[in-house]
């Protein structure tokens, strides 16, 4: 390999794709040959390392070389190379992968390589550079064919709007985009929030605590508060503010539901609206030695982690995500064939559990 500079005619990442790919052709890197890392490639050409990454994504949609985690990109056989159908490039945004440990989140990704490996596309995971630099810049767009975003709120419509400009075809995911014509594969947050309130109420619970997301300008989380307040007003019971407690993103989720457990010691039972408030919720439970249901009920929205639950049997609220993606990419071989997306809502599952006591049984006592 050549060193120092790549010439100057071109983009970086379009000069440097061509040098390796010369090399590829003419033998010089062999089937097998293990390429520099990002790094060294980046101090050898004066280039930064995301372009380098460029360059070789486009080397690996040509089914050129290929990357082993925890090893590096290697140059794929003459043999790998020619065998099989062009793969399509799936880009993917949203998910947040600091939460990847999570059950939930795992059984997400999980499903996603394997019905990505069904269907004969390239999982590509964006960090924020990557997205708004394909957003912004339109880095990438060449090699991106679809885009799935998981999660999308209001204020992402101009990126997805500029994706789209861009012939991107975008999918929202876990989400509705009420008055876009975005297509959408979701839950229906409403009916599994009022599903799972709706039995903490008929337990004979009337203290009923409320702990979700501050996020106003988001529609799950107005959907998931609309089914908990509705369970509740239905039954005649009075949503009570100190009972409530919505966490903004920038706040400390155990320093708020501690100071909100403590200022609510009458409370018989909790909802818990969304993944991300599960441990911390369970953290103040275990250090103030509370068993469930026998201190206090719960009822919850996302899958809870085994660490926690195993013992628990917790009452959920659960997106079918297997069918969910499953349908995704159903969706996407429907629209590459010619067809019209269609939105779909799916309902959550509802996990039985041993989270709620019933409330009326123990006031009679025993008989």
């Amino acid at each position: 390999m050549n060193t120092g500079t790549v010439g100057k005619h071109r983009p970086a990442y379009l000069r440097l794709r061509d040098e390796l790919l010369s090399e590829i052709k003419a033998g010089k890197l062999k089937g097998g040959t293990r390429l520099p890392s990002e790094g060294e490639l980046s101090r050898q050409y004066r280039i930064h390392r995301h372009t380098v990454r460029n360059s070789l994504h486009l080397l690996e949609q040509a089914q050129l070389i290929t990357s082993q985690p925890g090893k590096g990109w290697f140059v794929r056989s003459a043999e790998e190379s020619d065998s099989g159908k062009k793969t399509k490039v799936l880009g993917i945004y949203g998910v947040s992968l600091f939460y990847m440990h999570s059950p939930m989140m795992a059984s997400l990704l999980n499903t996603l390589l394997k019905e990505s490996r069904k269907n004969n596309f390239e999982l590509r995971f964006l960090c924020t550079r990557d997205f708004y630099d394909l957003v912004e810049k339109g880095i990438g767009k060449d090699q991106i064919e679809w885009f799935l975003f998981s999660g999308p709120n209001s204020y992402h419509l101009p990126s997805l709007n500029a994706l789209k400009e861009q012939n991107i075809k975008v999918f929202a995911f876990n989400r509705r985009l009420a008055g876009t014509s975005f297509p959408f594969v979701t839950t229906d947050q409403y009916a599994g929030a009022r599903e799972v309130a709706g039995r903490l109420v008929a337990a004979g619970h009337r203290k009923i605590g409320y702990i979700g997301s501050a996020l106003c300008n988001s529609s799950y989380v107005a959907e998931r508060w609309h089914g908990f307040c509705d369970a509740l007003t239905d039954a005649g019971i009075e949503v009570e503010e100190k009972r409530v407690l919505r966490i903004s993103d920038h706040e400390k989720h155990g320093d708020a539901v501690w100071k909100f457990m403590a200022g609510n010691r009458d409370m018989t039972a909790l909802y818990i609206a969304g993944e991300v408030f599960h441990n911390a919720v369970f953290e103040y439970l275990f250090q103030n030695q509370m068993r469930i249901p026998d201190d206090i009920s719960i009822g919850a929205f996302d899958k809870v982690d085994p660490g926690w639950g195993a013992s628990m049997d917790i009452v959920t609220a659960e997106p079918p995500f297997d069918e969910m993606i499953r349908e995704v990419f159903r969706q996407m071989r429907r629209v590459d064939q010619g067809g019209k997306p269609e939105n779909r809502v799916f309902v959550p599952h509802i996990i039985e559990g041993r989270s709620i006591q019933n409330i009326n049984d123990v006031k009679k006592g025993p008989s």
